[in-house]
């Protein structure tokens, strides 16, 4: 990035972060070519949703709140764990826990004993992560940006698991 001279040259960011604004200036990037443009969000995240006919959908209790755990693909291990302690704690609640691709993690999931007044739908790979935060009250899930962009444009209350190394880019 040192020494680009083209007229158009710009560096977008998700966020104006003073650390990352002070990187990119001691990479002597002037500010005039730092710009700000948000973190790419899906249309799907936009638009009205009809919770009643998800619940339905995916069997998901109506008198229940909805804990949504996704850690993502490296957090198969810490989602296992979410799941075993919520899943096993009288709170009278529905977990839909995200495995993704992760056959170890669903199956794992599938053996897990729920407190009675507890339900649970384990979700393998899906893209409608959408409909899924529509009916959730609350998220748990690792410091990702587009996971968090996408929580906050849904208005979802969300815990940030912070008990392992985070990653670098998703340290602020």
């Amino acid at each position: 990035l040192q020494g680009v001279q083209h007229p158009n040259f710009k560096v977008t960011v998700g966020s104006d972060l003073w650390c990352s604004r002070e990187r990119l200036r001691k990479r002597n990037i002037p500010d005039s070519s730092i710009e700000t443009i948000g973190l790419p969000i899906r249309t799907d995240f936009f638009v009205t949703k009809d919770k009643e006919s998800i619940r339905s959908e995916y069997g998901i209790p109506k008198s229940k709140p909805v804990v949504l755990v996704m850690i993502g693909g490296a957090g198969g291990e810490k989602a296992l764990q979410y799941a075993k302690k919520i899943g096993s704690t009288q709170f009278g609640i529905h977990l839909i826990v995200c495995a993704g691709k992760n056959k170890e993690l669903a199956k794992g999931l599938h053996a897990l004993p729920l407190h009675p007044t507890n339900s649970m739908t384990v979700m393998e790979f899906t893209t409608r992560i959408s409909d899924l935060m529509a009916v959730s009250d609350l998220l748990v899930t690792k410091s990702g940006p587009g996971t968090i962009a996408e929580a906050m444009i849904m208005k979802l209350p969300i815990l940030v698991d912070a008990t392992s190394t985070i990653l670098n880019w998703e340290q602020a």
